[in-house]
């Protein structure tokens, strides 16, 4: 299992993955309740206290078949991925080539809100200036780019914070 943000911007989702023939994932929606706590977006939802228990209850409800994912192995130094002979079926390790990433381009200088010159053209076509603004609605995708972290991230990162200090006065 894996606790991550939701694609909402507004919700967060445990992801589980098994293996039965395969892969196979599955997402749940967790949603802060306005009382406080955490709901699992179920059929039957399953209220929760916090987003421990969340983890807790999905632990429990699958008879501990489902378990956080804990990365105990330093993060990957080179990008890898596995990749299938369609002639003869052998799969193979690769390592992705470690070149250096393109500089983003620059952005334009800014435009004084009087002036009425249009902002220069990109040389490239497939480059787009958004000189629009983004509506406000929680489903349009372009709000995630403008917003600061959700409320329910800093919610889960001031948990995580209090649980690892109180580790640390255990562990004293």
């Amino acid at each position: 299992m894996l606790l991550r943000p939701g694609r909402d911007g507004c919700s967060l989702a445990v992801t589980t993955r098994q293996d039965l023939n395969g892969s196979v994932f599955r997402h749940y929606r967790v949603t802060q309740r306005e009382q406080g706590g955490y709901i699992i977006d179920v059929e039957n939802p399953i209220p929760c206290s916090s987003l421990h228990d969340v983890i807790d209850a999905l632990v429990e409800k699958t008879a501990g078949t489902l378990q956080p994912f804990l990365l105990e192995e330093p993060y990957e130094e080179n990008i890898t991925y596995v990749s299938s002979n369609d002639e003869n079926g052998e799969r193979m390790l690769h390592t992705a080539p470690s070149s250096p990433l393109p500089r983003a381009p620059a952005l334009p200088p800014k435009q004084d809100r009087l002036s009425s010159k249009p902002l220069p053209r990109s040389p490239a076509p497939d480059r787009r200036i958004l000189t629009t603004a983004v509506p406000s609605s929680p489903t349009n995708p372009m709000r995630r780019l403008i917003l600061s972290p959700s409320p329910l991230t800093q919610t889960l990162n001031e948990e995580l914070k209090l649980k690892l200090e109180m580790r640390r006065t255990s562990q004293e």
